[in-house]
């Protein structure tokens, strides 16, 4: 499988709408979260700790958020249609 990325350019930003920004910050948002509970699960499974997230709805008070790892621009990449281009 191979992963285009295609840099931003000021001549598409005039086709984007408030509705696509608006649908990009939700996937944004969406992939985030998901891209966090994997670190997050290692994190627990490295360490054996039984935690229940969903039912908690917070991250284990010994997860530092503040070292999950950057997001590798391949998972972000959407494309101008808001949709993976894979």
């Amino acid at each position: 499988m191979e992963i285009t990325y295609q840099e931003f350019s000021p001549i598409d930003s005039e086709c984007i709408t408030d509705s696509l920004l608006n649908e990009r910050q939700i996937l944004m948002k969406k992939k985030l979260l998901e891209f966090t509970q994997k670190q997050h699960d290692t994190f627990l499974k490295r360490n054996k700790i039984k935690f229940d997230a969903v039912k908690s709805k917070t991250w284990h008070s010994s997860f530092n958020i503040e070292n999950v790892k950057a997001i590798p621009k391949q998972i972000l990449n959407f494309g101008t249609t808001g949709k993976k281009r894979w």
